[in-house]
């Protein structure tokens, strides 16, 4: 689980924020919407998840990935 400080992320756009190429309220922040992206193609082969969810604090996220443990 990595978690930030920031403005976090609206309910709304939860659902698209692991598409390609999509970025929101980033207009300060270099980049091409594929870093996260690129985090859920890569736990999807491992038979993985990744979400996010919001800090019980309410200031900024909290990003997690889940993968199978093999053996």
């Amino acid at each position: 689980m990595v978690r930030d400080n920031g403005i976090g992320v609206l309910d709304a756009d939860k659902p698209f924020l692991f598409e390609r190429f999509t970025r929101f309220n980033s207009d300060h922040i270099k980049g091409a919407g594929l870093g996260l992206a690129i985090v859920k193609r890569i736990a999807e082969l491992h038979k993985g998840q990744v979400g996010v969810d919001d800090r019980p604090d309410g200031k900024g996220c909290a990003f997690w990935v889940t993968l199978k443990k093999l053996g």
